[in-house]
């Protein structure tokens, strides 16, 4: 019983060696070999298609896409051309954003919003419009900018975040501190909210 036992393992082994080396004759022969083997194309193809150096026939050459070596290396650009989406005051990140003027004539913005989101926005808005950030002061909720309004001489402003019952107001000061309405502060703040 143990020698047919042994004699099954030596068959075993003995067809399992001789077909792997078959089959590492035939990968050596395929690395070695210079020309490709010729395509075999399945029964159903109709061979009426194919020129006589194989290729298709009906592809003029102004359809063929050359393949850009390049292409395989660098990643594909990708473009959002989706908008933004808008809140229902039409700002550009969702938030409700209210330009208003209280009575001594100083123009604020009103976000609906929690002041950390507030000073978020505040930021990129003023990096997306342009403005010049020199400073900022978070704990007093203070935002320094360099702009040169055609119509005020002043070169720079604060801007200030106050926290308001359900959301936050954003003014403008001079850099002294003092409260501005003037037209360049409204013009100010009507590019931050284009921009939030």
């Amino acid at each position: 019983m143990e020698k047919t036992l042994l004699l099954r393992i030596l068959m075993v082994l003995s067809l399992f060696l001789a077909t792997a080396c078959a089959d590492h004759e035939v990968r050596k022969e395929y690395l070695q070999s210079d020309v490709a083997a010729p395509l075999q194309l399945p029964a159903d193809v109709d061979q009426t298609l194919l020129s006589a150096s194989g290729r298709v026939h009906g592809i003029s050459a102004t359809e063929k896409q050359e393949l850009d070596p390049d292409a395989l290396i660098k990643p594909p650009k990708i473009v959002d051309d989706a908008p933004k989406s808008q809140g229902r005051d039409g700002s550009a990140s969702g938030l409700p954003v209210v330009l208003k003027r209280d009575d001594n004539g100083v123009s604020f913005l009103f976000v609906e919003a929690d002041h950390d989101v507030v000073w978020r926005e505040i930021r990129l808005s003023l990096v997306a419009t342009g403005f010049t950030l020199t400073d900022m002061n978070r704990s007093d909720g203070l935002f320094y900018i360099r702009y040169r309004d055609p119509e005020d001489d002043r070169e720079e402003y604060a801007i200030q975040l106050i926290r308001a019952a359900g959301g936050s107001r954003v003014l403008i000061r001079s850099v002294e501190g003092k409260l501005l309405a003037t037209d360049a502060a409204a013009r100010i703040l009507s590019l931050l909210k284009a921009n939030i």
